[in-house]
């Protein structure tokens, strides 16, 4: 199943411990957009290419979200040697 099924539950276990939201192209959705308006919550989302009207997003704060899953592989990565 595609990640923005899961979306709504995890904002609300996280809505109230954010400010921005970093996240790749998959997640540029007018309803995710939406929701993180509501919340208020910055969205850092890259725009897909077929977007009419692309939402600007941060790409300095963008190369943390890299970072971040870069982590997350070698964790995953230690974990599938055990």
């Amino acid at each position: 199943a595609h990640d923005i099924k899961g979306f709504a539950p995890l904002l609300r276990m996280i809505a109230d411990n954010i400010e921005a939201l970093l996240a790749d192209k998959d997640y540029d959705a007018d309803a995710i957009r939406e929701e993180l308006a509501k919340a208020e919550i910055e969205a850092d989302i890259p725009a897909k290419r077929n977007r009419k009207h692309p939402a600007p997003h941060d790409a300095e704060k963008y190369k943390w979200r890299n970072l971040i899953e870069r982590l997350f592989n070698k964790l995953d990565t230690r974990n599938n040697l055990a």
